[in-house]
């Protein structure tokens, strides 16, 4: 039988698969020459569509958008927004899917103490964020990490199947050395080779912390750990003054432009010490200043720019580097005082996540 095709431009004579597929492509077809009157119903289904074909949503009329609805932390709105905040373990939860089906995230790891003694300051736990990212409706386990005590490294905070590595902690100048972790702790003057250097950082979470390759001094200058944006500072010299804590790496998922993991800074027995990070790091003791005088000039600030900043030490703790902000994974500040566990406590971690919830 012969193809004839009419002047209306409708075709005969041609059977059901009588041509090959790519037999017609789209330099043969005039544009706009296929209408939706042209194509009978359930014509083109869906195994005919190739897996790499996209249509617009912009070309679909009726179809209606659905938001993503969810439960469990804290729930604020910002803007358009939902963004649930966990600063304790707990389950979120999506509800409804919607039709994008993504979220945004911020997940931080529990930061490091400082070390004990003429110290290097703690690094900061491990920070992970990102958009887009694909979820299911279902319940997400959130475990946050807690900042950690006396000489000890953070702890790991999970979400979503995401792991943030807890912070390490800082050198002690005659006992440990500097451990590593998603931002790695300051080293502090040589007096065991291991304790001038400092620790690694996890790649894509942190930074190392940083070194000191001075000798035992009056002044023990020590370094600051690492932060989630930048490495740990180290001192220039000597005599100090120590290195600052490594500044956190800035993220605004609610609402408010804050850093988050900054690391702990160094301590100094004599000279001055180091600043935390910003982004929660806890300030760097000064054993002479905190026992001797109720001037603090000599002692580390503790870093702010975040949710909660970190503590700078005060005149009565005798030594005891600054503790890093909660909920911020900041580093402790490192501890100066002879012979006493006075690190500086690392900062809890914390798990954001935000949706579109309106158009």
């Amino acid at each position: 039988m012969a193809i004839v095709i009419n002047g209306s431009g409708t075709v005969t004579g041609l059977a059901v698969g009588g041509l090959p597929d790519g037999t017609v492509d789209s330099d043969t077809l005039a544009t706009d020459s296929v209408v939706t009157g042209k194509i009978a119903d359930g014509t083109i289904a869906n195994a005919d569509i190739n897996n790499s074909a996209a249509i617009a949503s912009t070309k679909l009329s009726g179809v209606a958008t659905t938001y993503m609805a969810a439960t469990g932390g804290t729930i604020t709105t910002v803007g358009n927004y939902k963004v649930h905040t966990f600063t304790s373990s707990g389950t979120f939860t999506v509800t409804t899917l919607g039709t994008d089906g993504t979220i945004e995230y911020l997940l931080v790891a529990g930061g490091g103490s400082g070390g004990s003694h003429a110290s290097g300051g703690g690094g900061a736990g491990g920070v992970l964020m990102g958009k887009n990212f694909d979820v299911a409706a279902q319940a997400y386990t959130i475990t946050i990490g807690a900042g950690a005590g006396n000489g000890a490294n953070g702890n790991n905070s999970t979400a979503l199947g995401l792991t943030a590595i807890a912070g390490g902690r800082g050198s002690f100048y005659d006992e440990y050395g500097s451990d590593a972790g998603g931002s790695g702790g300051g080293g502090t003057f040589i007096l065991d080779q291991s304790n001038g250097t400092g620790a690694a950082g996890t790649s894509g979470q942190g930074n190392a912390g940083g070194y000191c390759k001075w000798n035992n001094t009056s002044n023990h200058a020590s370094a600051g750990g690492g932060g989630a944006g930048t490495r740990g500072g180290s001192p220039p010299s000597a005599a100090g003054p120590s290195g600052d804590g490594g500044d956190g790496i800035v993220n605004d998922i609610n609402g408010t432009r804050l850093y988050w993991g900054g690391g702990g800074g160094g301590a100094c027995h004599a000279g001055f010490a180091g600043h935390g990070g910003l982004g929660g790091g806890g300030g760097g003791a000064n054993s002479a200043e905190q026992t001797n005088s109720t001037d603090a000039d000599q002692v580390g600030r503790g870093g702010d720019q975040a949710l909660n900043s970190g503590t700078t030490p005060a005149t009565t703790t005798g030594g005891r580097g600054g503790a890093g902000g909660a909920n911020t994974g900041g580093g402790g500040g490192g501890g100066s005082t002879s012979g006493a566990n006075l690190s500086g406590f690392g900062g809890s971690g914390i798990f954001i996540a935000r949706y579109r919830f309106q158009a």
